[in-house]
């Protein structure tokens, strides 16, 4: 048997024991992880099934006559029904489900929180004590079985009215905003059909878990109401238009029943709407104060829909004159003409005619940019275009300084002294100046042709020189200033 090697001392068993315990506690840990996971993605398989059951429970109601929808429900199980789904059991077994009555959630759903009202419930007053049973649309459970599952189905019928002139769909009565109707009104009866559908599940309260939908059905018609859409007023949004300025506009709508009749009330002075919702005119008064119109559209039904938003007329568009302008040449320009604009229907838009050459307008800003390559005065006629065509204009002009030289100031210097360096200085032209240069400067004093400086000393004999300076621009433009400079002895 071959020796150990030297420093290799194995495994104690202790070391095996302990590992086997790590590895027995992160395997136990995952395991619970891994059933938990399959608890809730088999309870959102149970919901999706509980939701078709749902679904199949609502079109056999769709699909019953009005005249049916009722038959059998007798008061009191129709009460018994209401008041046995709002009792939570303490606790029963899963063979027992099907006894179970109670629905989660359905106090948040019925009238009242589930309360008796003989006004909001109907029942069949026909019907024999304890038929419910047996109802069309029953008023003890039915039991469904899939996939080795029970599901429960329940229908609960309410009264409610939809009053017509809105068309609101949210909230605890879905669509119905009143219980009993206004008498001589308009108002809508409709039933009211509540589907809730529950199966056993220990993840839920009570180890019931439910699901709940709801419809509206009208109790007027023979025939199943499966859309009970309102007429709905596209928003206009916050609409403008200029004064004096003949408009038309056409208000349109989704849903109702055709034909659709329209009427306003507060439309700015001028306008007037037709039966078919184009509101035409010519403005005549401008604001303040903002019109705030009220829409109204009516169907054959006498559903309706109204939508409540401004109408601003503005001022003709006005331009104020911004003077005449000057900008050096050679230099970025950045030049805002929004500033001057008022009144009128925005988006603005902006135009002129010509501008220095380098130089162009942006149309939707009004700003105007570039670099000016020319120098001289060019009239401009800047035009104000708001959103229906109606303009306003204003004519300045705009200035490139031409290039010019200041003359230096030529204080007499002394022969064999060092002078004190002078700069010279150039206005207008298009920068940046290229050269420099001088002509009959004193001996000893000479130009920086790319600075303008003057310096030096001078060493000739006494005198008087005529010197004269030249600059030159950017564009070959030259100018020039002459003088007399004295040197002393």
């Amino acid at each position: 048997m071959p020796a150990r090697r030297t420093g290799d001392d194995g495994f104690t068993l202790l070391e095996v024991l302990v590992s086997i315990a790590i590895v027995s506690m992160v395997m136990l840990s995952l395991s619970s992880f891994f059933v938990v996971t399959l608890r809730v993605t088999q309870q959102q398989g149970n919901k999706q099934t509980a939701i078709q059951v749902a679904e199949g429970a609502m079109e056999q109601a769709r699909a019953l006559q009005v005249s049916a929808m009722l038959t059998g429900r007798d008061m009191q199980s129709s009460m018994n029904e209401r008041s046995n789904a709002l009792i939570r059991p303490g606790s029963y077994l899963r063979e027992d489900f099907e006894k179970t009555t109670y629905v989660p959630g359905i106090a948040d759903v019925l009238w009242s929180n589930g309360a008796w009202n003989a006004a909001v419930v109907p029942y069949d007053t026909n019907a024999a004590a304890g038929s419910g049973a047996t109802a069309v649309l029953p008023t003890k459970p039915t039991a469904v079985t899939i996939n080795g599952n029970t599901y429960l189905q329940y229908w609960f019928v309410e009264l409610c009215y939809r009053v017509s002139d809105t068309s609101d769909t949210a909230g605890q009565n879905a669509g119905c905003t009143s219980s009993t109707g206004t008498p001589g009104s308009t108002d809508i009866p409709m039933y009211r059909v509540i589907v809730a559908v529950t199966w056993p599940d220990r993840l839920c309260d009570a180890n019931i878990c439910g699901y709940l939908t709801h419809t509206l059905i009208g109790q007027k018609t023979e025939e199943p109401v499966f859309n009970t859409s309102l007429p709905q007023i596209g928003p206009p949004g916050n609409l403008a238009n200029d004064v004096n300025l003949a408009m038309s506009y056409v208000f349109k709508a989704t849903g109702g029943t055709d034909p659709l009749k329209w009427s306003a009330t507060g439309l700015p002075t001028g306008l007037t709407m037709a039966a078919n919702g184009v509101v035409t005119g010519v403005p005549t008064k401008a604001g303040p104060p903002v019109n705030t119109p009220v829409v109204t559209v009516v169907d054959s039904l006498g559903q309706k829909d109204n939508v409540t938003f401004t109408w601003t007329i503005n001022k003709a568009p006005a331009l104020t004159n911004p003077g005449a302008i000057s900008t050096p040449g050679g230099v970025a320009v950045n030049q805002v003409f929004a500033s001057y604009a008022s009144d009128g229907t925005q988006p603005w838009s902006f135009s002129a005619g010509a501008l220095p050459a380098g130089l162009a307008l942006d149309p939707a800003t009004g700003i105007v940019t570039g670099t000016p390559t020319t120098t001289g005065t060019t009239p401009v006629t800047l035009t104000l275009t708001d959103k229906y065509g109606l303009t306003a204009a204003q004519t300045f002009t705009w200035t490139v300084p031409p290039l010019a030289l200041t003359a230096p100031a030529l204080k007499p210097i002394k022969s064999g002294k060092a002078i004190t360096p002078i700069q010279l200085v150039a206005t207008g032209g298009i920068a940046p100046y290229v050269s420099w240069a001088a002509t009959g400067l004193p001996d000893g004093v000479t130009l920086d042709p790319a600075t303008g400086i003057v310096s030096g000393t001078p060493t000739g004999l006494a005198g008087v020189a005529a010197v004269t300076f030249t600059v030159t621009d950017s564009a070959g433009v030259t100018a020039a200033t002459s003088g007399a400079w004295t040197v002393t002895p």
